[in-house]
């Protein structure tokens, strides 16, 4: 049989590349003779830019930057020659020319939440500084491109921190500036002109900066943000000064612009941004259609399904994609949202959803148990197709 590993991470059990590692033994301890393909699905959060790196044999430049409070965290930078991508993810980050030298950075392995205990979740102290010191380090690497992962964010400063690292001022505001302190702040400046090098912002989210469905109200809260009010009113502050000094190539208003606490439509301020969908550069790059044309059997999962797990995200897209092939696909994850199982049901009769874990469970053990109930549950069902295939 031919099998495809394609699992996100399961928060605070196993990263995605764990979780493959873990189901692959699954497979072989039943069929050792099955061919085996492990994709770590990320669609624009932790592991994004090694995936797709990884993807087309690109180099990785490790870097030592400030993590969301400021201590040394190891991310790094990858390189890809534009002409090792595949056609369709040329045309998705608009390369322009076979010669392109494109610079590969996420947000999350510099100011991600999962850098962060839970007890330190406060949007109000972090930073994106961290991945401005990335995209620095692209630009002085001669990037012609910028691709940056934008998902799994600790941050809520519009990409602030990110600016300030890039060079840019707010005079008398120190040399950090927080969310916390964002009140009547002075209009920033630019050492430079704006710019040149596209920067191509992928991500999962299609939420504007402000209002209900904005980077404070809908997803402050994971972060830490306890006034999502207040919050607000802080980036609007900090906005009024981008916009009276240029505005953005990503306003508030367009989709996207509040993915990772508004840091997309920040970086507008200073670079030529465009957002694209971070799973379809995954399904670009790894060349997922070729691959369902081979009808393998599909895994795929993450920590929790839920409702925001059906517009467009990672697990659940990669499952609707790979039945619509024709694929059957087992959908793995730690927990299923009683509001997600209706919608899983309706993708059709090839997919095989179910939780890990009993819900009794306590979480702590459940976290701890996650690789082991994974690795039994690919290899039981495993055994069942072998079984099935058998004359």
């Amino acid at each position: 049989m031919r099998m495809v590993l394609a699992f996100d991470k399961y928060r605070g059990a196993l990263s995605a590349e764990e979780a493959g590692e873990w189901a692959a033994e699954g497979v072989r301890s039943v069929d050792p003779a099955a061919t085996v393909r492990r994709l770590p699905l990320s669609d624009g959060g932790e592991g994004f830019a090694r995936s797709v790196v990884a993807a087309v044999g690109g180099e990785w430049q490790r870097a030592v930057v400030p993590d969301p409070l400021g201590r040394p965290v190891e991310a790094g930078v990858g390189w890809v020659a534009a002409e090792r991508l595949p056609p369709a993810a040329a045309l998705l980050l608009g390369v322009e020319s076979t010669t392109e030298r494109v610079a590969v950075a996420d947000l999350a392995s510099a100011s991600g939440l999962g850098l962060l205990q839970p007890e330190e979740r406060d949007p109000g102290e972090s930073s994106t500084h961290g991945v401005g010191e990335l995209l620095l380090r692209a630009l002085e690497g001669g990037a012609d491109r910028i691709l940056l992962g934008l998902g799994g964010s600790a941050t809520n400063d519009l990409g602030a921190g990110a600016l300030q690292a890039l060079g840019a001022q707010w005079p008398g505001a120190g040399e950090r500036l927080r969310p916390a302190g964002f009140r009547d702040l002075p209009k920033p400046e630019r050492p430079s002109g704006l710019i040149p090098v596209p920067l191509v912002a992928a991500t999962d989210v299609d939420a504007p900066l402000f209002g209900p469905e904005g980077a404070s109200h809908r997803y402050g809260p994971q972060k830490g943000v306890e006034d999502p009010a207040g919050a607000e009113r802080a980036l609007r502050t900090l906005w009024a000064g981008l916009e009276r000094t240029g505005g953005s190539s990503l306003p508030p208003a367009a989709a996207g612009s509040g993915a990772a606490g508004g840091t997309a439509c920040g970086l507008g301020w200073w670079f030529p941004v465009r957002r694209v969908s971070g799973f379809e550069v995954f399904a670009a790059v790894h060349r997922l259609e070729e691959e369902w044309a081979r009808g393998p059997v599909v895994w795929t999962g993450e920590g929790r399904v839920d409702a925001s797990s059906l517009t467009g995200k990672g697990p659940v897209e990669l499952a609707r994609r790979a039945l619509a092939a024709g694929c059957p696909v087992y959908l793995l994850a730690g927990r299923i949202a009683p509001e997600a199982r209706e919608d899983l049901r309706s993708l059709g009769p090839g997919l095989h959803a179910e939780e890990l874990s009993p819900v009794d469970l306590p979480l702590a053990e459940a976290l701890a148990t996650t690789g082991p109930r994974l690795r039994e549950r690919v290899a039981r069902a495993t055994a069942l197709l072998l079984e099935r295939r058998t004359p």
